[in-house]
């Protein structure tokens, strides 16, 4: 039953909110953990898509075939929304000051949600430490591409050490 009340709730947000389309993707603005503004995540939101639009190895693809939703609210983390083709963030530094790391959440995201819609469609039940595992190094081969790699690689290897 909870995830048939979540899905209505999803699906009114999406559809009663104040929806911006940025780069082919719905991005909804209902809040931020730091009081961004919807302008200033807007234009972050912008820049992380044209980050990915120009990588190398098929991210560009991958965000775009398989995000279609990002939402910013005001809630302690992040997560995806696999059956929605969402990502939900609360946007918190530095996600919403770093178009690089937004990009990498982004990237991360699209994997879950590929890999979550590849299981369904199996009719598999989702081995989600598998698929967090994938979306990891899905990261890394993307801040690769990224001019200062070296930071970002160790910046991810860090924040997973906490998961």
């Amino acid at each position: 039953m909870r995830g048939l009340v979540e899905r209505a709730y999803w699906w009114w947000m999406r559809r009663f909110s104040s929806t911006a389309r940025v780069r082919g993707i719905d991005f909804v603005y209902l809040s931020a953990s730091v009081g961004a503004s919807a302008a200033t995540l807007t234009r972050v939101l912008t820049e992380a898509l044209d980050l990915i639009s120009v990588a190398r190895g098929g991210f560009g693809e991958l965000v775009g075939s398989h995000l279609r939703l990002v939402v910013a609210l005001n809630t302690k983390e992040g997560w995806v929304l696999p059956w929605a083709r969402g990502y939900v963030s609360n946007f918190s530094p530095p996600e919403s000051e770093s178009a690089q790391l937004l990009a990498c959440r982004l990237v991360w995201a699209a994997t879950v949600i590929r890999l979550s819609q590849d299981a369904f469609q199996a009719g598999r039940t989702r081995d989600m430490k598998t698929i967090r595992q994938v979306a990891r190094e899905a990261q890394f081969r993307f801040v690769k591409q990224l001019p200062d790699a070296d930071r970002w690689t160790q910046y991810l290897s860090v924040a997973f050490e906490s998961d």
